[in-house]
């Protein structure tokens, strides 16, 4: 079986695409792929682009623990 490598989903739940989100959580899951997800409940949509967003700042700092994570278990 081929092994993909973990993945780290954000959203918010404000965003258009956060039911979306949460089904491709579900499904990778159901394929036991690993997975995070990190949530903001009031970040408008795309917040995680625009690194002058106030809230953005939590979501750049669990990126790079996720990243650093990932390729030391390389």
């Amino acid at each position: 079986a081929p092994r993909f490598p973990p993945v780290l989903v954000t959203t918010s739940l404000p965003a258009p695409f956060y039911r979306a989100s949460l089904n491709f959580v579900d499904a990778l899951r159901s394929h036991r792929v690993p997975v995070e997800v990190h949530i903001d409940e009031e970040a408008p949509h795309t917040w995680q682009q625009d690194s002058h967003h106030p809230r953005s700042a939590a979501v750049y700092g669990r990126l790079q623990d996720f990243i650093a994570r990932v390729a030391a278990d390389q």
